[in-house]
């Protein structure tokens, strides 16, 4: 039987909209995490022949994408 009581109905808008939100908010932080850890996981290179920044994947040399050099990751 639906509730004909205006609290009742006010209480069940309430609980619905926080429901609504905190779904929402878990939504989108697992998203925003996800894209996080996929750009923290890249590694800054530099190379020594044409002093080209560029990023790859992983910690293990990367040729340049400009002249083709292999270099090794920048180190700060």
């Amino acid at each position: 039987m639906p509730p004909n009581d205006l609290s009742a109905l006010l209480l069940l808008a309430v609980a619905g909209s926080i429901a609504l939100l905190g779904a929402l908010w878990l939504y989108c932080d697992r998203r925003d995490r996800l894209y996080f850890d996929q750009t923290r996981r890249k590694t800054t290179f530099s190379c020594l022949k044409c002093s080209h920044v560029y990023t790859g994947v992983g910690s293990e040399p990367a040729p340049c994408p400009r002249c083709g050099r292999t270099n090794p990751r920048l180190r700060f």
